[in-house]
């Protein structure tokens, strides 16, 4: 928050690493399911207690390399978390 009160943009924007709970890949999560033009093997959501980032990677490499990349931080902090496949793409 600002000295006014009002809510820091950047601040109400963030979604801290260290609250990941589960990691799904494709399109499982409801705003995924209703992108038409999201491409399946693309497409993972980060999801912590109270929110949940949908993403989509440029590539199915892209995905993974992200994926791998946020499990690793997470492992490193001592934080497991539960990752979900379609088992498509």
């Amino acid at each position: 928050m600002d000295k006014k009160g009002a809510r820091n943009d950047e601040a109400s924007r963030s979604f801290p690493l260290s609250l990941v709970q589960h990691i799904y890949l494709g399109k499982q999560r409801d705003r995924l399911k209703l992108a038409a033009n999201a491409v399946e093997g693309n497409c993972f959501s980060l999801v912590a207690p109270h929110a949940t980032l949908d993403l989509e990677a440029q590539s199915p490499r892209d995905r993974a390399a992200w994926v791998f990349g946020i499990r690793t931080i997470l492992r490193k902090k001592g934080i497991s978390q539960r990752t979900s496949d379609t088992g498509r793409g």
